[in-house]
């Protein structure tokens, strides 16, 4: 499947667009990111077009001070832009 023309808007006449969420592994983005796809194929399957998440769902939202960790933030960063 070619990614970006999943995602691109002119591809489709409507989305189905579904709001999940996970249980979040506080600190763990390698953790949170393996949920999120996981129930992203299981939506996929249901033909859902589009999945949106809460906030924080792969840093995890009880971080405090964490968010303040380099390592934490580009293991976060280099699990989205893979």
């Amino acid at each position: 499947m070619d990614i970006f023309k999943f995602l691109d808007p002119r591809t489709y006449n409507y989305f189905r667009v579904a709001a999940f969420n996970t249980k979040v592994a506080i600190a763990n983005p390698f953790e949170n990111v393996d949920r999120i796809l996981r129930m992203l194929e299981k939506l996929a399957a249901k033909q859902v077009d589009y999945g949106v998440s809460p906030e924080l769902s792969i840093t995890g939202y009880s971080c405090g001070d964490l968010f303040f960790s380099q390592a934490l933030l580009k293991e976060a960063e280099s699990l989205v832009l893979r």
